[in-house]
């Protein structure tokens, strides 16, 4: 199993979880889709044991003054299990991301200047 890339405090622990299949990796115009998939985490108790896939963080980009602010949306990292039928195709569109209410989560956005 793969070592997961984690940050933490008291109340939280947020682990990076690296996209698992090809991919075009491409930011044309306004969508940074791929970009996204590319910073997928996932969130859990200190106190708690092992990877909770359902718990995933991810970070919809918009073009800020200040370069691209990402905001969490709430994603079932167990989605990608397997790999998707076209792997052209972002498996994780507007339908299969749910949104964060603001301060529910340790991690509140990802910028990228």
């Amino acid at each position: 199993m793969k070592e997961f890339k984690c940050l933490g405090n008291t109340v939280e622990v947020t682990c990076h979880v690296p996209y698992p299949y090809r991919h075009p990796a491409k930011i044309t115009g306004g969508d940074y889709a791929w970009l996204e998939h590319n910073l997928l985490f996932l969130f859990k108790l200190p106190a708690e044991f092992g990877a909770k896939l359902w718990n995933g963080l991810y970070f919809k980009f918009r073009l800020t003054d200040n370069g691209l602010l990402g905001e969490p949306m709430a994603i079932d990292l167990n989605h990608i299990s397997a790999p998707p039928e076209k792997l052209a195709i972002p498996p994780y569109g507007q339908d299969a991301r749910d949104p964060v209410p603001p301060g529910a989560r340790w991690l509140e956005s990802v910028t990228i200047q």
